[in-house]
């Protein structure tokens, strides 16, 4: 019996001891430690110092503060600033703002209505750009007016304070029923004690509606099985009152009761503040005249709430326009017509071939990571405001059935007064402005711009700032028909914004007007290989408070020009001396055919983009087209409606392309230089560089072949194989590896110390999702919403913003940082993470995100814009197929991402790129070359690297060897195995010469901008950097080794036992 004991034992512990190696060493394998070391602030290496090492100042990138809590304070007074000009006015009737805190010495008493009062939006409601426990850590509203000066009605706030309620609540991202929460109160249920105070407190009433949503979800756009309530709760079994059927950006009904009870309090003045994210359909509420005033403001951040009391008491001027167009009705968008959970009419089959052909595929696990969904973007060029717009002036000028009933909202025919309620980049000032543009704009025919001078003046009694906006329409001629090129009839194309003016002052901004920037793409130009097209005719800059009134400009001018102009169809007549024109005497197909960036030939690369280039003729849909609005889309219906009659059926050509069966998009790509490049490969050449060396060479420089040839092939493969916050270090070259994080709103899951005193509502530290609490410390991401920072239109400040988060940065030792610049654009009112991005307009996204990447980079760190590129929803964001003209992916998408990665005078704005989910046609964007090396690198001469986004094992699609091959980078995961099989190893590298050259490449781009980078700091040039262990790694380590002493005591223990056994004749 004590001999079997002792087997027993000793097989026990053999087995434990294995497992505990195998755990132990598992920390390696699966690519955790830059975690452990990030937690634990250690490192895995250490710079072993040259003779010269201490004269040099190895701080190349420094902090402007001396601590964390100066940056703070630093950071509280520029989110407060952002918030005061990115506050769009939009109704000041009898000037009813700005309210001051006290009149004639007596204190403004003030009763905030509507839950959303009390719940602000401070972030997004999930994801990145969600402040973690916002709601207790973030300065609420009535204390903001109370430090104002206000005297606030506590027993209303307290009310709705004490319902429970949590407005927008997007309740099927967590888990939860899948139904979304509006989460406004029942005012009838307001006690009696509550309502009858508001009889003290009527010098100013404040009613606050919101929407909110965030990553991974998108609002409802009313379909007949989607749920909204209007009360809830945001725990599990949702209860309130039920609303079926309506769009979630329409007012519900206990809104309603909300709003006319805020009319009929008797208010001296009555301010609506559309505290949102998304745009609500205001239904003519904008007209009302019981409301005194309207503000609008997206996600505040963590003390944001005291820059919006400052535009309402005066404190601060607003100069804020809006970024989206708002529409009285938010579906009246065509492309509202595709979008949400639109599934193939033949998705049974499409999921049965990824089961049978796509290796570790399990679609059938979870609807998200279902191939069977697409979106086709038959809107065309004609989103927001570029629909209505255009729309308008057709209808003015009695052309293309402007008119019809198709599309309109309302009976009667189409009419621009009824559907729209605010333009993109309409806003109001405390004050008056004039403008006028300075002699004729001169032309630089080197660069193919105009040069406008304009001079602002202060025309009124309050001190502002004011936003010169430049607007350009440019001809729709019989060519562009026969080409099938759509225009806008007014388009942005540049803004710049004064400084503070007093009354009385002026300041003259010089405003560049790029003609690359309204060149239309024609894919029939030149003999059918396409291009960018400028036509004949005249082009006309115009100015304006937002692209209705610089389009009414246009039209006074094309009146003056004699053209016949139907001025009863307009709501008012323009002014024509706000308009420049030229006149350009020939269509132009080369000139902007040539790349501005590094002058390669700009020809047709997405045509496959197109769902016609896949479907037969008689399934081919039909785009929207100007020349006749009767094209106006008729909706797909989503999944919960059950109608298949309008969707698109996938045919095996489009399979094989979504599985990767076919050479991509059915083209036969020589992948360019790298298969020259692969002929002749080094690696792991016995030579004694080190990376430091390389600090400050160009990209193009003869030594980083060097350092490529000597660099160790796991090391390289490892570092393209996997990088989820950080990029792996390599000892063959003494790189020590990086720690990166993601965005927006700062850095994700990263806290800073404070010592200063701004903290709210009783807390003074961090509160995890657990319920801990760790004092003294703020969250990184507590950043006012994208969205506010667009509608400032000032790239001052958002430059002044990227500076605090490299600031940051250098004080966590972080350089990455993903989806710091968001340059998707708001194509719907619905999409989820609209809060994050620059809004609807290409050249906001593209010119805001130059400055924010900018002032970042300047302190050492690396910028990846996000998700390059298409990520227009969030609905089936996981491989869904995304269809659209080529026009408008150039246009629109791919315009905003321009000119934040091109390269300009040798340098690229954002050194870093994060992909998209989403597929481009039927390939998804991290493996379509025509993407990803055609456009991005050859015609832009991007030169950084390329990270997807998260890749986890049910992303089936992405399949690594022919992503790198393409143009991907490296990959957001944290394992080198993804599906049970290596995502890229040493032995794929060496049977494939044109993945070696392509994984090369990758570690050249990574290598490249993180040398350059803060990642160098206290690295002297030329020393080494050697292989260090961290305490815990060493613990580790003295653990295996224990447990292997164990282990081998443990056998030897066992084979002792066996051996007596035999001895004894015990060994049957």
């Amino acid at each position: 019996m004590k001999k079997k004991i002792f087997k027993l034992s000793s097989t026990f512990l053999l087995a434990l001891s294995g497992v505990a190696i195998s755990m132990s060493s598992g920390i390696y394998r699966f690519a955790i430690t830059p975690y452990i070391h990030d937690y634990f602030n250690t490192s895995p290496t250490k710079v072993v110092k040259n003779d010269a090492s201490d004269e040099q100042d190895t701080q190349y990138f420094k902090a402007d503060y001396k601590n964390t809590t100066e940056l703070q304070e630093a950071k509280f007074e520029y989110i407060e600033d952002s918030v005061s000009e990115g506050t769009v006015l939009l109704k000041n009737n009898n000037k009813a703002l700005p309210y001051p805190s006290k009149v004639n010495e007596k204190k403004t008493k003030v009763t905030l209505l509507g839950q959303a009062s009390a719940n602000m939006v401070y972030g997004m409601d999930a994801g990145a750009g969600m402040i973690a426990s916002a709601d207790t850590m973030c300065k609420h509203f009535d204390e903001a007016l109370k430090d104002a000066g206000y005297e606030v009605n506590d027993k209303v706030y307290n009310w709705y304070k004490s319902t429970g309620i949590h407005q927008n609540n997007p309740a099927g991202y967590y888990g939860l029923t899948g139904d979304l929460i509006i989460g406004e109160a029942n005012i009838d249920n307001m006690s009696s004690e509550a309502k009858s105070s508001i009889d003290d407190y009527k010098d100013l009433g404040i009613l606050v509606l919101s929407r909110n949503c965030g990553e991974g979800f998108d609002l409802w756009s009313g379909e007949k099985d989607q749920v909204i309530y209007d009360e809830g709760s945001n725990k599990k079994g949702t209860s309130g009152t039920e609303i079926k059927g309506v769009s979630s950006l329409e007012l519900t009904p206990n809104e309603k009761k909300t709003i006319e009870f805020a009319k009929n309090a008797g208010f001296k003045k009555l301010v609506l503040i559309l505290n949102s994210n998304h745009q609500i359909a205001l239904q003519g509420l904008q007209d009302d005249e019981k409301i005194d005033a309207i503000l609008q403001v997206g996600g505040l951040g963590y003390n944001g709430i005291d820059g919006l009391v400052n535009v309402i008491s005066g404190v601060k001027n607003p100069s804020g326009h809006l970024i989206t167009a708002w529409p009285n009705d938010s579906l009246s968008a065509p492309a509202t017509s595709d979008m949400g959970n639109v599934a193939f009419a033949n998705s049974n089959e499409v999921e049965a071939y990824f089961a049978a052909n796509e290796a570790g595929y399990k679609g059938d696990g979870s609807d998200a990571f279902k191939q069977i969904y697409y979106t086709a973007q038959r809107e065309s060029i004609y989103v927001g405001y570029r629909y209505y717009e255009t729309r308008y002036e057709d209808s003015v000028l009695g052309l293309g059935n402007a008119d019809s009933e198709a599309g309109s909202s309302y009976t009667g025919g189409w009419d621009y007064n009824k559907e729209m309620a605010y333009t993109f980049g309409y806003g109001l000032s405390y004050t008056t402005f004039s403008e006028k543009i300075i002699s004729t704009p001169k032309f630089n025919s080197d660069t193919k711009t105009y040069n406008m001078q304009v001079k602002v003046t202060n025309t009124g009694d309050t001190a502002g700032k004011h936003v010169v906006q430049v607007y350009a329409s440019t001809p729709y001629t019989q060519d562009d028909i026969d080409h099938k090129v759509e225009k806008s009839a007014i388009q942005l194309v540049n803004f710049d914004k004064t400084n503070l003016l007093n009354p009385g002052d002026s300041e003259t901004l010089n405003i560049e007007l790029d003609l690359h920037d309204i060149a239309s793409w024609d894919s029939l130009s030149n003999d059918g290989k396409g291009g960018y097209i400028l036509s004949k005719g005249t082009h006309y800059f115009a100015l304006g408070n937002g692209a209705h009134d610089a389009l009414n400009n246009v039209l006074a001018a094309k009146k003056a020009d004699g053209i016949n102009v139907n001025v009863n169809k307009m709501d008012y007549e323009g002014d024509a001396s706000k308009v420049f024109s030229f006149n350009q005497n020939e269509r132009d197909e080369k000139t902007y055919s040539i790349s501005q960036y590094t002058g390669a030939v700009i020809e047709n690369q997405l045509q496959d983009a197109d769902i016609n280039y896949w479907v037969d003729d008689d399934k081919k849909v039909t785009y929207l087209t100007r020349n006749d609005w009767n094209t106006f889309p008729e909706p797909v219906e989503g999944e919960t409606m059950g109608r298949t009659s309008n969707k698109i059926t996938c045919n095996d050509k489009m399979l094989k392309e979504m599985i990767g069966q076919t050479s991509i998009n059915g083209k036969d790509y020589s992948y360019g230089s790298l298969e020259k490049e692969s002929k002749d490969i080094k690696y792991e050449v016995d030579t004694d560089y080190q990376v430091s060396m390389l600090m400050g060479e160009d990209y193009d420089s003869d030594k980083w072949d060097d350092i490529l040839d000597q660099m160790n092939l796991d090391d390289m493969t490892a570092m393209v194989a996997a990088g989820n916050g950080f990029t792996k270090s390599s000892d063959s070259i003494t790189y020590p590896g990086s720690k990166d994080g993601d965005g927006p709103i700062g850095w994700y899951s990263a806290t800073l110390e404070y010592k200063g005193d701004k903290w709210y509502n009783g807390t003074t530290g961090v509160t995890s999702w657990k319920g801990d609490v760790t004092q003294g410390v703020l969250p990184s991401r507590i950043y006012e919403g994208t969205l506010v920072c667009a509608a400032s239109f000032n790239r001052d400040l958002e430059t002044r913003r990227g500076v605090l988060l490299g600031n940051e940065g250098i004080f966590l030792g972080r350089t990455g940082i993903w989806g710091l610049t968001a340059a998707n654009l708001a194509r719907t009112a619905y999409s989820g993470r609209n809060g994050e991005y620059y809004g609807e307009e290409p050249i906001i996204a593209n010119m805001m995100g130059v400055a924010l990447s900018g002032g970042y980079q300047s302190k050492g760190g690396i910028a990846f814009t996000k998700h390059f590129a298409f990520n227009d929803q969030e609905t089936n964001r996981y491989g869904e197929c995304t269809f659209m003209t080529e026009q408008e992916a150039r246009e629109l998408s791919l315009r905003a991402f321009e000119g934040i990665l091109a390269v300009e005078e040798g340098k690229t704005t954002s050194l870093g790129l994060m992909e998209s989910f989403s597929r481009i046609g039927c390939t998804w964007v991290g493996q379509s070359y025509p993407l990803m090396t055609q456009i991005l690198r050859n015609e832009w001469g991007f030169k950084g690297p390329a990270i997807t986004d998260m890749a986890v094992a049910m992303l089936t699609y992405y399949h690594a060897p022919e992503a790198v091959k393409a143009g991907t980078d490296y990959f957001d995961t944290t394992d080198v195995k993804l599906y049970g099989t290596d995502f890229i190893n040493r032995e794929q590298v060496l049977k494939d010469p044109v993945l070696h050259a392509a994984v090369r490449q990758a570690t050249h781009r990574i290598m490249y901008v993180y040398v350059n980078s803060l990642t160098m700091n206290g690295t002297p040039k030329n020393a080494s950097i050697v292989r260090d262990y961290a305490w815990w790694e060493k613990t580790i380590i003295g653990i295996d080794i224990g447990l292997s002493a164990l282990t081998i005591a443990s056998i030897a223990l066992y084979i002792t036992a066996i051996i007596k056994d035999k001895k004894k004749g015990e060994l049957k």
